[in-house]
């Protein structure tokens, strides 16, 4: 399932870019159907937790494949979540081979 939603994402991610609510023409607030960064955080979260190896990779690749899709107010959050684990890590003495 993970793999074949890349273009769900994807299509997610660009409607972030919309600034008017699908309902409400005259609400100039983020659309409702924007991909949110808790949504994404939790695919990180869940990307290197590692319980699940294939499973980790396949959130991994999707993650990888749709941030140049994702406009910078969710795709920079998401990266510096990623970097607190790399270094969260180093702490522990573990190595996320995800980002390697």
């Amino acid at each position: 399932i993970v793999s074949r939603s890349t273009a769900l994402i994807k299509f997610l991610a660009s409607m972030c870019e919309r600034d008017s609510r699908v309902d409400s023409p005259s609400d100039r607030s983020p659309n409702k159907y924007c991909l949110q960064i808790s949504h994404l955080l939790l695919a990180w979260k869940t990307c290197s937790r590692k319980t699940d190896a294939a499973v980790s990779a396949q959130v991994y690749q999707l993650l990888v494949s749709i941030l140049p899709s994702c406009p910078s107010s969710i795709a920079i959050p998401l990266l510096k979540a990623v970097q607190d684990s790399v270094d969260r890590g180093k702490e522990k003495g573990e190595y996320l081979n995800e980002v390697a």
